[in-house]
């Protein structure tokens, strides 16, 4: 009897972590050696979500910075991409592992969790780096409140490259200077929009983006394409050429 009693349970609790299309959602914890392996593939994004203070102590390089106790962290969680594999990491492991099970239960799929956290891996000898000025606050990547009726009358007019991203975002980090490096280089051909989703939440749903760096291209008032995450230079220019010779 306590057989059966025990395959019921199991049962039980494999239902319970399934969706509407019987697919099951849980996150992985790896140890330091999986965890640094992960993190190489090109699709993985890291998220450090330790205060400020523990920061300073050092970080993953490359990782995104959230902290769990900031007021609009469930805000920012939501502007991460879903197609990515999502790296957590915080001190020893307890709160990644929360952050971890509230990405499960916002529909994100593919998350891995740091096993004992940043103490552990840097008690395994993983390396890290120390933060900077620019990371905390690189003054040209903070965008000021754009009214919409500027938006339109831009786009309405001009080829336009609409960039929306964050300041805490580390893929957004990475592309910013290859938009920038654009704006320079097609100067009299498109304008280029930057937009901080944190700063201007409602263009979010103009441009129906759900997640950051998204970059949208719009020509005669029509969005031509858009593409998410990280774009090499070769291929943003390529894209915009296509659009515009």
């Amino acid at each position: 009897m306590s057989f059966r009693i025990l395959i019921i349970s199991l049962f039980l609790f494999s239902f319970s972590c399934k969706d509407s299309s019987d697919t099951t959602y849980i996150f992985s914890s790896l140890n330091a050696n999986e965890f640094s392996s992960s993190i190489s593939n090109e699709n993985a994004l890291v998220i450090d979500v330790r205060t400020d203070q523990e920061i300073s102590k050092g970080y993953i390089k490359g990782a995104t910075l959230i902290d769990f106790y900031s007021s609009n962290f469930n805000n920012k969680i939501q502007l991460l991409d879903k197609d990515m594999n999502i790296h957590i990491y915080c001190k020893s492991g307890g709160r990644s592992k929360k952050v971890a099970q509230l990405l499960v239960e916002n529909g994100f799929k593919n998350i891995f969790n740091l096993d004992g956290g940043f103490d552990k891996w840097n008690s395994k000898g993983y390396p890290f780096v120390m933060p900077d000025q620019t990371l905390d606050s690189d003054e040209k990547n903070i965008e000021n409140i754009i009214n919409e009726n500027y938006v339109d009358s831009i786009i309405k007019n001009n080829p336009t490259l609409v960039y929306i991203s964050t300041k805490w975002c580390s893929p957004c980090r990475k592309m910013r200077p290859i938009v920038e490096s654009l704006e320079i280089f097609l100067k009299n051909d498109i304008n280029v929009i930057y937009i901080d989703a944190d700063i201007n939440p409602s263009l979010l749903s103009k441009f129906n983006s759900q997640s950051v760096p998204v970059l949208i291209f719009i020509e005669n008032n029509i969005e031509q394409w858009r593409r998410k995450g990280v774009v090499s230079y070769d291929k943003l220019l390529n894209l915009i050429n296509k659009e515009i010779l």
